[in-house]
């Protein structure tokens, strides 16, 4: 079950940055938090 439908490919061409070991979106948000400590 190699074979992925276009649809896969064609997120992932949204969405280059998921598979390139790079994940920007994940750190971008957490740097860009306020002082939320309570």
């Amino acid at each position: 079950s190699t074979e992925m439908p276009r649809t896969v490919y064609e997120l992932m061409d949204l969405y280059p940055q998921a598979g390139t070991g790079r994940p920007s979106v994940l750190y971008v948000p957490l740097k860009r938090v306020p002082s939320e400590r309570g």
